[in-house]
C-alpha cells in the first residue's frame, strides 16, 4: 500500500508508555524475583525504554516534518496566483509547519503550458513533494495529463484539482479515489448571468442580448453557459439573444471589431444586454466602445465575470465604469478551501477520497459596488 506522503504517523504518547511500563514492571518484578541485582534489572528496563523512546521521536519527528505543497499554475494571471496566496497564507496559520511553492509558465500558449505541468509532475514522484495542487487549461488537457497525476497519486502525493474536474473513470480504473476538487460553482454562476440579463430584457420590451460563450474547451467557460443559456430558454427568451462564440480567452481588438458588427447589425436604436464571458473582455469591449464607436456604450448594459480584482478591495471593470454587473468566484476562498483540505488530509480528520467543494459566486452590481466606495 502506498504511504501518504503528506500523513502524520499516529503514534500514541500515552499507549507508548503504558507498552514501557508494562513491559518494565513485570521484567524487574521477574528479576527481583530470581535474584538478580537492581542494576540489572534497571538495565533491562533502559534497555525497552531505549526502544520505545525513539519511536515516539520519530513520531514527533514526523509530525513536525514542513510538508512541501506546489501549486502549479498553467499561465501568469491573477486568478491563479491568488488562490495560491490565499491558500499559502491559511496553511501558515495551522500548528503545522509548511513550504509553498508556486509554479508557472514563462510562456502563456496553452501546449507550453501543459508540458510545463507535465514536467512538474514527474519531476515531483521522485522530489520531496507532498501534495500538488493543478490548475491547468481544459483545452489541453488529456488523458496523458490524468495518467501522469495517476502516477503521483500512486507515489504517495496528495492532488487537488482546481480545473479542469478530474475523470472519475480515469482514476477508478487504476483503484484510485479521484483528486480533491475545489472550484467556483459555474452552474450557479450561469443562472445568477442569466438572472441578471433576464431582468434588463424585461425593463426594456425591445432589447437584445448578445452572449459570448465558450470557450470551447474551456471547462469554466462552457459550463456557465451551457447554464445561462438553458436558463434563458427555460424563461422564454430564445428569440431575444444573440450567440457569439469565442475561441479562447485572450481578449485581442478583432474580437471587440466582431462583437461591434454583430451590435450594428441591429436597429441603431436597439439597446443591448452583453455578457462579456469576464471582466477582462468587458473591460476591452468598454474602452473600444467608447474609442471607436459614437453612441454604442450608451446603449449597452454589460455584464463580466470572475470580478477582477475583487479580493484586493476594488474591481477595475467597475472603477473604469466598463460593467454595470459581475460575477464574484471568491478566489480567496477556493484557496482557504484547498488549504482546509491539506491540513485536515494531514491530521487524518479527512478521508482522501473527499471528493469535491464548490464555493458559490454572488452577483455584484454597480450600483451596490459605488455604495461601498
Amino acid at each position: 500500500m502506498t504511504t501518504d506522503r503528506l500523513a502524520e504517523g499516529r503514534v500514541n504518547y500515552l499507549l507508548v508508555s503504558l507498552a514501557a511500563l508494562g513491559t518494565t514492571l513485570p521484567l524487574f518484578l521477574i528479576a527481583a524475583f530470581v535474584g538478580w541485582d537492581v542494576g540489572f534489572s534497571l538495565t533491562l528496563a533502559g534497555l525497552v525504554l531505549a526502544f520505545t523512546i525513539p519511536v515516539a521521536f520519530e513520531y514527533r519527528a514526523n509530525r513536525t516534518r514542513p510538508r512541501n505543497v506546489q501549486f502549479l499554475d498553467y499561465r501568469r494571471h491573477h486568478y491563479g496566483s491568488t488562490i495560491a496566496n490565499a491558500c499559502d497564507t491559511h496553511l501558515r496559520r495551522s500548528d503545522r509547519q509548511w513550504t509553498f511553492e508556486y509554479l508557472r509558465p514563462a510562456s502563456a500558449t496553452g501546449v507550453d503550458s501543459k508540458e510545463f505541468q507535465l514536467t512538474q509532475l514527474r519531476e515531483a514522484v521522485n522530489a520531496d513533494v507532498d501534495a500538488v495542487v493543478i490548475l491547468a487549461d481544459g483545452q489541453f488537457v488529456d488523458r496523458v495529463f490524468w495518467q501522469t497525476v495517476v502516477h503521483c497519486q500512486n507515489a504517495g502525493i496528495a492532488i487537488v484539482v482546481l480545473e479542469p474536474p478530474p475523470p472519475r473513470e480515469v482514476f477508478e480504473d487504476q483503484g484510485l479515489d479521484p483528486p480533491f476538487f475545489v472550484t467556483s460553482d459555474y452552474c450557479a454562476g450561469g443562472e445568477l448571468i442569466a438572472g441578471a440579463i433576464a431582468h434588463q430584457l424585461q425593463t426594456d420590451s425591445q432589447s437584445r442580448a448578445l452572449l459570448l460563450v465558450g470557450p470551447r474547451g474551456s471547462w469554466s467557460g462552457e459550463e456557465r453557459s451551457r447554464q445561462m443559456l438553458m436558463r434563458l430558454i427555460l424563461d422564454g427568451y430564445q428569440e431575444r439573444f444573440d450567440i457569439l462564440p469565442i475561441s479562447d480567452w485572450c481578449v485581442t481588438e478583432g474580437r471587440c471589431k466582431e462583437i461591434v458588427e454583430a451590435l450594428n447589425a441591429a436597429p441603431t436604436t436597439t439597446r443591448w444586454v452583453i455578457y462579456a464571458a469576464d471582466d477582462e473582455h468587458a473591460l476591452a469591449l468598454h474602452r473600444y466602445l467608447v474609442n471607436e464607436t459614437t453612441d454604442l456604450r450608451d446603449r449597452t448594459w454589460i455584464i463580466g465575470y470572475d470580478a477582477s480584482g475583487v479580493e484586493f478591495g476594488s474591481i477595475p471593470a467597475f472603477e473604469f465604469g466598463a460593467a454595470e454587473a459581475t460575477i464574484d468566484v471568491d478566489v480567496v476562498e477556493q484557496g482557504r478551501e484547498v488549504a482546509r483540505y491539506l491540513v485536515g488530509r494531514r491530521l487524518g480528520r479527512v478521508r482522501s477520497s473527499r471528493s469535491s467543494v464548490l464555493v458559490a459566486p454572488r452577483l455584484i452590481l454597480l450600483s451596490d459596488y459605488l455604495l461601498t466606495r
